[in-house]
């Protein structure tokens, strides 16, 4: 009986959704599963900040009304967040204007001195590719007010029109006036201007939270008398272990060499000018030969291998300058690099010397171990999350 039932319910409710407007009771069971969802990892060790005002575990306390489209709430963990389930509007516009209101059976008094509501929400666009993000839903909170007047609030306070994200979010609202108590959380509306789709989308419902924000005042640790870094006009250089050194600079025809002199060691870099220039460089310490940059290209756009001719350099006081071009078939660019040494760390730079811009990327390639030494990394140049 129990089975006959759930399909005299199914087959109610598709008889309501032909028609323009319609109202079905939400249901605990979701007729097109898609698999259990996991918990998104940012999620994974998080606990909420307050006991949720109302859930979608149990979806037979809430009504589907629409308008211009076929609605549907089922319990679903299609995904999943906080708990094992979560709500699942699914939809279909049939008109451009279309809406959909989410209605308690059982509309829920809110504490007098409550001022926000958050909602965590899992949209059905993104800002590209398909569904457009154009086609996305707003949504709306619905709230009586003492004197029985009915408020749409808009969960969207800035930022994109819509629930343009096919992630969880969790929308805020601050009460935009004051309304006159007591307060009653009515449900959730959501409204399109140019929704109608090819085939039904979902939205995911999470836990929606109604509450009084305590705002405490701003405390800011005192400015440290010592910096954790180094305050000077060359600040990503690592400081110097020593005050005492100097600096050696030559340019040859094969090479040109940079030599660091101190208290605490002794290192030459060696820039070559054969057919891997510009970033052909080794460094010689005690007594060992290191190439550094193993494998660095300049990359360019149109992805042709350049081959590099040097036109000119000069060594003008602790700089190298070297102009060259990039060439392959009838593309010439021309380009100037410099090179110079502080304290131990050798400085490359290039400008290309073109109305616009051809290289599309740098490749730092790696270095051999090098004894005595340890590598860190440059924090704007560490684009690789996993270490």
């Amino acid at each position: 009986m129990k089975f006959k039932s759930a399909v005299i319910s199914i087959l109610f409710g598709l008889i309501l959704l032909s028609s323009g407007s319609a109202q079905v009771s939400g249901q605990n069971y979701d007729p097109d599963p898609q698999g259990k969802g996991k918990k998104p990892y940012e999620m994974k060790d998080r606990k909420e900040a307050r006991k949720p005002l109302i859930t979608f575990e149990d979806c037979t306390k809430w009504t589907v009304e629409s308008k211009g489209c076929e609605a549907g709430l089922y319990r679903s963990n299609d995904q999943v967040l906080y708990r094992d389930y979560v709500g699942k509007l699914t939809y279909k516009a049939a008109a451009e204007q279309s809406e959909i209101t989410l209605k308690l059976k059982k509309a829920l008094r809110l504490q007098d001195d409550w001022d926000c509501i958050n909602f965590w929400n899992y949209g059905a666009h993104w800002l590209w590719g398909k569904p457009n993000y154009k086609r996305a839903f707003n949504h709306f909170a619905l709230i009586k007010d003492g004197t029985g007047k009915l408020y749409q609030i808009n969960f969207v306070q800035s930022g994109n029109k819509g629930m343009v994200y096919k992630y969880w979010f969790m929308n805020h609202i601050k009460l935009p006036r004051d309304l006159k108590r007591p307060l009653k959380f009515i449900g959730i509306k959501f409204v399109g201007r140019d929704v109608t789709d090819d085939k039904p989308l979902s939205i995911y419902l999470g836990p929606i939270y109604a509450y009084k924000e305590e705002i405490k005042p701003l405390k800011f640790a005192g400015f440290p008398q010592i910096l954790p870094f180094p305050t000077r006009k060359s600040t990503i250089l690592p400081v110097n272990k020593t005050e005492t050194y100097s600096i050696k600079k030559a340019q040859f025809d094969k090479y040109a060499s940079f030599t660091y002199q101190g208290d605490d060691t002794e290192m030459e870099y060696r820039i070559l000018f054969d057919g891997n220039f510009p970033l052909n460089i080794f460094l010689n310490h005690k007594g060992k030969k290191v190439k550094i940059l193993n494998d660095a290209s300049i990359i360019f756009a149109d992805g042709n291998n350049y081959d590099w001719q040097i036109k000119n350099k000069k060594l003008n006081n602790d700089t190298l300058f070297v102009d060259a071009e990039a060439s392959t078939g009838d593309n010439i660019y021309n380009f100037r690099f410099y090179y110079t040494l502080k304290q131990k760390s050798l400085i490359i730079g290039f400008e290309e010397l073109e109305n616009r811009g051809h290289v599309s990327k740098i490749s730092l390639g790696n270095t051999a171990p090098i004894r005595e030494a340890k590598l860190f990394r440059i924090p704007f140049l560490n684009f690789d999350y996993n270490v």
